[in-house]
């Protein structure tokens, strides 16, 4: 009767460390979608123009509704879009309208794209 509570301790144990060890492989693999996700929120609170901010609305919409985990394949879109939205925060804080909705038109075809990869890639 010990032997059998032993070993169930010890398959206990073992399942605790792989579900922690999945946790923080998840938690890595969706931080790009969080922090997108905060850069773009915040944006949305900063512009007076309402066609800016409806543009900006309509992306971060698009950002909350995204797949939110990365795999290797996204990899490399994901710097693009990292870096098209660090633009865009330079567009919004120097009033550049037409810079920002440009940008804004091209994050969110990259997002596009983005989701578009992972849904191929989970097959």
């Amino acid at each position: 009767m010990l032997g059998i509570a032993g070993i169930g301790l010890i398959a206990v144990d073992t399942v605790q460390t792989e579900i922690i060890a999945t946790d923080r492989k998840l938690e890595k693999d969706i931080s790009f979608m969080c922090n997108l996700q905060s850069k773009v929120n915040m944006l949305v609170a900063h512009p007076e123009s309402g066609e800016i901010c409806t543009s900006l609305e309509k992306f971060a919409e698009s950002c909350r509704y995204s797949d939110p985990v990365s795999s290797k394949a996204t990899k490399e879109i994901e710097q693009e879009l990292s870096n098209i939205v660090d633009e865009l925060q330079r567009a919004v804080i120097d009033n550049d309208t037409l810079g920002t909705l440009s940008l804004c038109r091209k994050a969110e075809a990259m997002l596009k794209e983005r989701n578009r990869i992972c849904k191929v890639s989970k097959r």
